[in-house]
C-alpha cells in the first residue's frame, strides 16, 4: 500500500512514502475509532447503501473483501452521441437532424408512430432523412408495432441510395416492449417476431451493418421496474428474439450479432455504471450458454424518461450530465440524452444544442472515453456490478421458467412485478428518501410557466388506429416527480399561502421555518411569516390578518412545551382550516385535542400531508395531469 502511493520528489531524488505519517490500523481498531467520530452511531448503518431494487453495498472497499469478476470487453473510443427526433411533420423534423448531425451528433434515433403515440410515418421515412449521410452514421429506429412497414421503408432507402453495404444501424424492432408499451400489435406476437426475424435474414445478406432488434427497457423502468427486473427483463427479451430468429433458420451466432441490448441511464452515475457493466456479464453469460463465442455486443444507453421533470426543467440538464457520466463510463457503445424540454413539447434547438454537448465536454474536455472500463477493480462498483448482475440473473431465471418474456407479459406476470415496484419507489418519493431537486426538494415557487416553450406543443395523439390483432392492457408509465407535480399544478391558478407562526427569536425557529417554507412550497403554497418573538394574542392577529387559511408552528422544542397548545387553540380559534407543527411530537394526541392537524417531519408522507392541506386550503382537485 505505502509503495502504491509514492512519489518521487523531482528535486531531491529521494522517495515520499504519502502514507508514512499515518499509524496502520486493523479493520476492528478502524471500526471503534470511526463509530467514537460517529457518535456511537454505527459504521455499517453510515457507510451501507441500497439501490432501488433492494441490493445493499458497502461505501468503503476493503482490500481482499470483493474479488472482481471477469468485465466482456466494450467499448474502444468514444462514444455515439445519439439525437433522438420524432416530430410527424417530416420536412420539420429533418431540418432539426441536419442541426444536429452538423452541431455534433453522431447517431440518429427515429421514433415513428405507433399505437396512438405521435412519430415520423414510415412512408415520410425518406424525407426525414433526405441530405443525411447514413454511411457516415448509426441509425437505430422505434417502430414500435409497424415493424413491416418501417424495415421494407429503411431497406428502400438504403437500395435507393446505393448505401447497403455502407451503411450501419438496426431497425430496432421490439414487439415485446411495443405491446406492453401501447398494448397492441398489428399481429399476433408470433407473426411480430416472425416478420423482424425475417428481417434479420434480409439483413445478413444485404445489408450486413444493420441488425433486426433493439431491446429497449425503457418501457419496463416508466412502469416501476428497478435495476434488477430492467436487466432481467431485458435478457429475458433478448432470449425471446434469439428463439424467434433460430426458428427461421438462423444459427445462434448470426442471431446474437442481429441484437442491440439498452439500458437505462439514470441520475444515480454509479448505479447507471455497474448496470452498464452489469448488461455485459448477462448477455456473455447466455450466449456462453448457448455455446457462442462472438465479438462485444452493441449496448446502447437511454436517458431515463421517469427521472424528468416539468416542473423546473433546467435541473434536467444536471441529471442528463449524470446519466450521461456512468452511461459513458460503463462502456456504452452510444448514448441517448433526452433535452431538458421534453415534457413540454417537441425540443427546441437550444435545448437539443446542450443535451448534445454534455457528451461532447465528457469526452472532448474530460476525456472519459480515453480508458477502457476505468471502473475495473473499483471495490464499490465491481461490489455492486456482481450483486445486480447474480439478482437480474435470478430474475431472468424465474422468467423462463414461466415459459419466456412473452408468456410472463402476456400472463400479467412483468405488470404485476412493476407496479409493485413503482409502489415501492412512489413511497420512498412521497417520503422524500428519494428527493426530486426542484420539485420534492428547493422548488422554484416564482419559474414562470413553462408548458409549451419548446418551437411546438406536442402533437395531438392518433386517431387513425389500424386494427389491432393481439391486445393486452398497456403498462403504467410513470414519472418520480408526477404527485408531486400534481400538487403543483393544482395550486398553480390560485396560489394559495400558509401562515407560518414563529416562536421566539429567529435563531431558535429559522431552521423549522425554512424547512416548513420549503415543504409547502413543494404542494405551490407561499409563505406568510409572524414576527419574531411575537406573543399568542400577537401571532392569532397576524394570522387574521395573512389572509392565510392554514398555519403552521416553527420553533424550538423547549418553546413547544411551553407555548405550543396555547398558540394552537388560538390559530384554530382564530379560524384556521388547519393547525400544523414543525416537529414530530411526543403528545401529538394532546395537541390534536386542542386543534392541530398534524404534525410534519423528514419522512412523513408529504403527498397525503400537503394534499390535505390542499383541501382544506379549498383548493379543487387537479383536473389532469401536468403533462403526457
Amino acid at each position: 500500500m505505502t509503495e502504491a502511493i509514492s512519489d518521487p520528489d523531482e528535486k531531491t531524488g529521494r522517495t515520499m512514502h504519502l502514507s508514512a505519517g499515518f499509524e496502520t490500523k486493523a479493520e476492528p481498531d478502524w471500526i471503534t475509532l470511526a463509530e467514537k467520530a460517529l457518535r456511537g452511531r454505527g459504521v455499517e448503518s453510515a457507510l451501507r447503501s441500497e439501490t432501488p431494487g433492494g441490493i445493499a453495498f458497502d461505501a468503503l472497499g476493503v482490500p481482499g473483501r470483493i474479488v472482481p469478476e471477469m468485465q466482456p470487453a466494450g467499448r474502444q473510443g468514444a462514444w455515439d452521441i445519439v439525437a433522438r427526433h420524432w416530430d410527424p411533420d417530416a420536412a420539420q423534423a429533418n431540418t432539426a437532424i441536419l442541426s444536429d448531425l452538423e452541431g455534433g451528433a453522431t447517431a440518429l434515433e427515429l421514433r415513428l408512430r405507433a399505437g396512438m403515440v405521435p412519430g415520423i410515418a414510415s412512408v415520410d421515412l425518406d424525407r426525414a432523412l433526405e441530405n443525411v449521410l447514413l454511411d457516415l452514421i448509426h441509425l437505430r429506429l422505434m417502430p414500435g408495432e409497424e415493424i413491416v412497414s418501417a424495415g421494407e421503408a429503411v431497406m428502400a432507402i438504403l437500395q435507393a441510395r446505393g448505401l447497403t453495404g455502407a451503411a450501419k444501424g438496426a431497425l430496432g424492432a421490439d414487439p415485446l416492449a411495443a405491446l406492453a408499451r401501447n398494448g397492441r400489435l398489428l399481429t399476433s406476437a408470433e407473426e411480430a417476431l416472425s416478420s423482424a426475424a425475417g428481417f434479420a435474414r434480409r439483413f445478413l445478406d444485404e445489408v450486413p451493418g444493420y441488425r433486426a432488434f433493439a431491446v429497449d427497457p425503457a418501457v419496463y423502468h416508466t412502469a416501476g421496474a428497478d435495476e434488477v427486473m430492467e436487466l432481467g427483463l431485458t435478457i429475458a427479451t433478448a432470449v425471446q428474439y434469439l428463439r424467434a430468429m433460430e426458428a427461421e433458420g438462423l444459427s445462434l451466432d448470426a442471431a446474437s450479432a442481429q441484437i442491440e441490448l439498452g439500458f437505462v441511464a439514470e441520475a444515480d452515475w454509479v448505479l447507471t455504471l455497474a448496470k452498464g457493466r452489469s448488461l455485459r456479464r448477462l448477455w456473455t453469460r447466455v450466449l456462453q450458454a448457448c455455446g457462442v463465442d462472438t465479438g462485444p455486443a452493441r449496448v446502447f444507453a437511454t436517458q431515463s424518461l421517469r427521472m424528468m421533470t416539468v416542473y423546473d426543467p433546467w435541473v434536467n440538464i444536471l441529471r442528463s450530465a449524470s446519466a450521461a457520466f456512468g452511461a459513458g463510463l460503463s462502456g456504452a457503445d452510444s448514448v441517448t440524452l433526452l433535452p431538458h424540454d421534453t415534457l413540454h413539447g417537441l425540443p427546441g434547438a437550444a435545448a437539443r444544442r446542450l443535451s448534445r454537448n454534455i457528451s461532447v465536454i465528457l469526452m472532448e474536455e474530460s476525456h472519459l472515453h480515453r480508458v477502457r472500463d476505468p471502473a475495473a477493480g473499483a471495490s464499490v462498483i465491481e461490489d455492486i456490478t456482481s450483486k445486480i448482475t447474480h439478482k437480474a440473473w435470478e430474475y431472468f431465471q424465474n422468467i423462463e421458467k414461466e415459459g419466456g418474456a412473452l408468456t410472463a407479459l402476456r400472463s400479467g406476470r412483468i405488470a404485476r412485478d412493476c407496479i409493485a415496484g413503482w409502489t415501492s419507489r412512489a413511497r420512498d418519493v412521497a417520503r422524500r428518501t428519494l428527493p426530486v431537486t426542484g420539485v420534492s426538494s428547493f422548488p422554484l415557487l416564482d419559474e414562470k410557466k413553462t408548458r409549451g416553450f419548446g418551437p411546438a406543443p406536442l402533437p395531438p395523439r392518433r386517431d387513425d388506429l389500424p386494427a389491432a390483432v393481439e391486445t393486452l392492457q398497456p403498462l403504467p408509465f410513470h414519472r418520480d416527480a408526477e404527485d408531486f407535480e400534481r400538487l403543483r399544478h393544482r395550486a398553480e391558478e390560485t396560489a394559495p399561502s400558509v401562515f407560518l407562526a414563529a416562536l421566539g427569536p429567529k435563531t431558535g425557529h429559522l431552521p423549522r421555518t425554512r424547512w416548513t417554507a420549503n415543504a409547502f412550497a413543494t404542494a405551490g403554497f407561499h409563505t406568510v411569516e409572524s414576527g419574531d418573538g411575537m406573543n399568542t394574542a400577537a401571532i392569532a392577529r397576524a394570522f387574521k390578518a395573512s389572509g392565510a387559511p392554514i398555519a403552521v408552528l416553527s420553533g424550538p422544542d423547549t418553546l413547544y412545551d411551553e407555548d405550543g397548545g396555547p398558540v394552537i387553540s388560538a390559530l384554530a380559534g382564530a379560524g384556521a382550516k388547519g393547525v400544523y407543527i414543525a416537529g414530530r411530537r411526543k403528545d401529538e394526541e394532546h395537541l390534536k385535542s386542542l386543534g392541530l392537524t398534524a404534525c410534519l417531519y423528514e419522512g412523513m408522507d408529504f403527498i397525503a400531508v400537503l394534499g390535505d392541506a390542499l383541501d382544506r386550503a379549498g383548493i379543487p382537485a387537479s383536473k389532469g395531469e401536468t403533462a403526457q
